[in-house]
């Protein structure tokens, strides 16, 4: 129990002294008023015990910095600049994010096709695509996309990026993968 939450405890205490060293029916209304403010305080510690799991606890941005163009089909992506990772649900090692408390996600993740190649990048869930970017254009032109979805997870699911075909380019962290809880 936070300090706070002892001492208004221990100011209830007292005016419940008062109240039963009186009379009357203002005292009762008084006894009344204090059981449900002492009620009120308890369902408050009990959500500041559990803050650590605020509905937006676990959030993340990863991107990769400059380099060479990735065109290995299957392979999913391993950001390399991590900006942000709440929680520790995104493995810069392994590249896969783990769901460490379940809930509604929003994902966003981008796409810069290397020039004039038919490409396709994938959001798979426990290893099936939910999503996909997939960008068909003309010789020598490129196109940066974005895609966002909203994705139920349980605690313990995996998601990660990957090229299904074709390459991507990594010029100024294009390619980029963001995520977070927006409700249980």
């Amino acid at each position: 129990m936070s300090s706070c939450g002892k001492e208004i405890l221990l100011l209830i205490s007292v005016a419940q002294y008062f109240i039963y060293s009186r009379a009357g029916s203002d005292c009762e209304r008084l006894h009344h008023t204090l059981s449900t403010l002492a009620a009120k305080v308890a369902v408050l510690e009990d959500h500041v015990h559990h803050e650590a799991h605020d509905h937006h606890a676990a959030l993340f941005s990863v991107s990769y910095s400059d380099g060479s163009s990735i065109n290995t089909p299957g392979v999913h992506f391993i950001f390399d600049q991590v900006a942000l990772n709440r929680e520790e649900g995104y493995n810069s090692t392994t590249g896969i994010f783990t769901c460490p408390i379940t809930g509604v996600y929003s994902f966003v993740y981008t796409s810069l096709p290397a020039r004039g190649v038919e490409t396709s990048i994938a959001l798979m869930k426990n290893n099936v695509t939910v999503s996909f970017i997939y960008s068909d254009l003309p010789q020598n032109s490129t196109q940066f996309t974005e895609r966002s979805d909203l994705i139920f997870l349980e605690e313990g699911d995996t998601l990660c990026v990957q090229l299904e075909q074709g390459a991507v380019l990594r010029d100024h962290a294009f390619l980029s993968w963001k995520g977070y809880r927006v409700s249980d």
